[in-house]
């Protein structure tokens, strides 16, 4: 008996897992990617990392995080690094697991978070991208900072303090687009943090 065909809804369109950018294992024989499902109850998407033989094996689950992003194999091939959200994390974070499974291990705790990771030749080392405050000197400091904001009844909307109003984990391409809305959306004063009309 044929299968009765039936055209696509949103709701299967949303169904459907969509599967990130994959990085190779430095012998080939691994790709490493994000795997994201949506939820149309809570509009909500989780992102976890997957690990895809390149023979053509079964793939699995190598995370099971709500927000697990940006894998990068190191260069010795024993560790994957990735950017992470998770339970105690306000920003997203540096986490490392070893290919074969287990536990990811949580290498940072900043403030505003990390993004863009990338390793050292040695497998010693992962570089990172972290917007901070270039007037604060310490992860505390930065916090606070993060907190005031977080916390101000005003929104400042003018481009010299867009980086503070913004998450510090935006790139600049978010902030100029956002602060494009702001403008395009007729505003006619615009306001320091602490109340003061310009």
């Amino acid at each position: 008996m044929p299968i009765k065909k039936r055209p696509l809804s949103v709701a299967d369109l949303w169904s459907i897992k969509r599967i990130g950018s994959p990085t190779l294992s430095p012998d080939g024989r691994h790709a490493c990617a994000t795997v994201t499902a949506f939820d149309m109850k809570t509009n909500e998407g989780h992102t976890e990392l997957w690990l895809f033989p390149c023979d053509g094996g079964k793939a699995r689950r190598l995370t099971a995080g709500d927000k697990d992003s940006g894998p990068q194999w190191s260069p010795d091939g024993k560790w994957i690094a990735f950017t992470a959200k998770r339970k105690d994390d306000d920003e997203a974070q540096v986490y490392l697991i070893a290919p074969d499974g287990g536990e990811a291990r949580r290498l940072t705790s900043l403030s505003t978070g990390a993004l863009a990771l990338r390793w050292f030749p040695d497998s010693r080392r992962i570089a990172f991208v972290s917007w901070v405050w270039p007037d604060l000197a310490t992860n505390a400091l930065q916090a606070k900072r993060r907190r005031e904001l977080k916390d101000a009844k005003v929104i400042p909307i003018i481009p010299e303090i867009a980086a503070e109003v913004l998450s510090p984990s935006e790139t600049p391409r978010t902030i100029h687009r956002k602060l494009k809305q702001y403008f395009a959306a007729g505003v006619k004063e615009v306001w320091l943090i602490k109340g003061t009309k310009l």
